[in-house]
């Protein structure tokens, strides 16, 4: 499963536009820096569900709709939202946000390991 940040950042862009502010005005309104809010927008930072949600409550926009369309492989998708399907809409795509942030963290993990394990 791959979490697109590139489609979210499109997603908070279009929310920021039809809620008529500047990357600026957004910035200040989430409490980030212009810079750190333009390279969310750009994809080039990960945004933290906490920032999500900010994002979200600043621009009017419902958490759903800046996560919309940003799962790109669809392996195993369906069993988490099945597992969700009772849960409050937005929970599924929560789950898999952290399923893919835990597996990003565990490769960075692993990957530091073998540079120690070739060290010595």
């Amino acid at each position: 499963m791959y979490v697109s940040f590139n489609i979210i950042g499109r997603n908070i862009k279009q929310a920021r536009k039809a809620a008529h502010l500047t990357q600026e005005q957004a910035a200040e309104r989430v409490g980030l820096s212009a810079l750190h809010y333009g390279r969310i927008e750009r994809g080039q930072r990960q945004v933290s569900l906490k920032q999500l949600a900010r994002i979200g409550t600043a621009l009017g926009t419902p958490f759903e709709a800046l996560l919309a369309d940003c799962i790109l492989d669809q392996e195993n998708v369906a069993s988490v939202l099945e597992a969700a399907a009772d849960q409050p809409k937005g929970c599924a795509e929560y789950a898999l946000i952290l399923l893919d942030q835990y597996r990003e963290q565990l490769k960075a993990y692993a990957l530091k390991l073998e540079q120690t394990d070739a060290r010595r």
